[in-house]
């Protein structure tokens, strides 16, 4: 009893969790989609593609950690990488390999099932940019506010599904031409396998990590 009733608490606090990250992305989200743009009779150079001073470069590779939460399981970390091949300045098509380690309740009926604890996603993405500015103490930096959908498989207990995702993200360029900084949340959408039946998840990942921009 005493292990049901900590295992229902320790659910209820990781959903509180998840709802505050959930509300504090679409915060942050819509602070920078309102705050920093710039009327349209004098829109700045930096918000052109075209014209801004980091160019379009081709060929993106962004290694990333962070956080993955899930509805059916445990808070756990999540590493991965993307290789993007960005065709224009909004529009960036590639491919994602994420690999985390399952934690779950061992008396759930997802829990009972499990034999193998790695859990990896495979995906194709399509990402589409808007280019923005932030202010860091009086300095402009260029940025992306980019939205994300993909497809592709998730291993999870040795069986492999068919997973989406959509999500969102911040690039932050620097003063090197070849970097930028990339922070990333996304939501994966599947159907999760329990012991006797099959479940709907939404899986949400918070990762950060570097652009590597080449071409």
């Amino acid at each position: 009893m005493l292990r049901c009733s900590l295992s229902l608490k320790w659910n209820r606090v990781t959903k509180n969790m998840k709802s505050k990250k959930i509300l504090i992305f679409f915060l942050f989200f819509f602070f920078f989609n309102t705050a920093l743009k710039a009327e349209e009779k004098n829109i700045p150079s930096q918000l052109d593609f075209n014209t801004r001073d980091n160019k379009i470069r081709f060929l993106e590779i962004e290694p990333f950690v962070g956080e993955y939460l899930g509805n059916y399981l445990n808070n756990s970390y999540v590493l991965g990488a993307r290789l993007g091949f960005r065709l224009t300045g909004a529009i960036t098509v590639g491919a994602e390999f994420n690999y985390s380690s399952m934690q779950f309740d061992d008396d759930s009926q997802f829990g009972k099932s499990v034999t193998d604890r790695k859990e990896m996603i495979t995906q194709g993405y399509f990402t589409y940019a808007f280019p923005i500015l932030q202010r860091t103490g009086k300095a402009i930096q260029e940025a992306d506010l980019t939205t994300t959908v993909g497809a592709g498989l998730i291993h999870l207990n040795g069986k492999n599904r068919f997973e989406g995702c959509v999500g969102g993200g911040l690039k932050i360029y620097t003063s090197k031409p070849w970097l930028a900084l990339r922070f990333d949340v996304m939501t994966y959408m599947y159907s999760i396998p329990r012991l006797n039946d099959s479940r709907f998840a939404d899986d949400w990942t918070f990762s950060a990590g570097p652009s590597f921009l080449f071409f």
